[in-house]
C-alpha cells in the first residue's frame, strides 16, 4: 500500500515438497542439493519434474530422485526425440507435402484442443494436468507418426 500499489485479491500459495512422505528438513538431513540437481539432470529435466509431479498447488508432492530420472528419461526420450525427429530439416525437405486426406484425424484433434487444454488447466493452477495433455498428445503423435516416418517411403529418406 506504501508503494502505491492495488493490493492482490487473491494470494496463490503451494503445498510442501517432502521426502520419504516426511517434510524436508536440514536436521534429518532428508533436503535435496538444487544446484546437484540442476547439474545432473539440467534446468529443463528438472522443471519438467517439479511441474509434472508436484504442479498440483493444494497437495505436498514427495521428492525422489528415482522419479526424477524416470521424468527427466521421459521428456528426453519422448518429447524431445519426437521433436528433433519431426522438426529436422533433412526429413521434413524428404516428406514433401501433404494432401488432406493424409491427415490423422485423431491426432489432428488432438492438436487442436491442446492449446485450450493446457491454458485451461494452467489458469485453473492445475499445473500437472496442463503435463498430462502435453503427453496425451505426444504419444498419440508418436504412435501415428513415426511409424510412418521410418516405414513408408524409408528408401527416400537419406537422413
Amino acid at each position: 500500500m506504501s508503494a502505491g500499489l492495488t493490493p492482490p485479491t487473491r494470494v496463490l500459495a503451494h503445498a510442501h515438497w517432502t521426502m520419504g512422505k516426511s517434510k524436508m528438513s536440514k536436521s534429518k538431513g532428508n533436503v535435496v542439493n538444487p544446484l546437484e540437481t540442476l547439474d545432473k539432470y539440467g534446468v529443463d529435466g528438472t522443471r519438467w519434474y517439479l511441474m509434472r509431479n508436484g504442479g498440483s498447488l493444494a497437495d505436498d508432492a514427495d521428492y525422489a530422485e528415482d522419479e526424477l530420472a524416470v521424468s527427466y528419461r521421459v521428456l528426453a526420450d519422448q518429447v524431445g526425440n519426437l521433436l528433433s525427429r519431426i522438426a529436422s530439416p533433412k526429413v521434413l525437405k524428404k516428406m514433401g507435402t501433404f494432401e488432406d486426406g493424409d491427415r490423422d484425424k485423431e491426432v489432428e484433434g488432438k492438436l487442436n484442443g491442446l492449446r485450450e487444454r493446457v491454458c485451461g488447466a494452467m489458469e485453473g493452477f492445475a499445473v500437472t494436468k496442463a503435463c498430462e495433455s502435453i503427453l496425451e498428445v505426444v504419444a498419440i503423435v508418436r504412435h501415428s507418426f513415426l511409424p510412418v516416418l521410418f516405414t513408408m517411403r524409408r528408401w527416400k529418406l537419406t537422413i
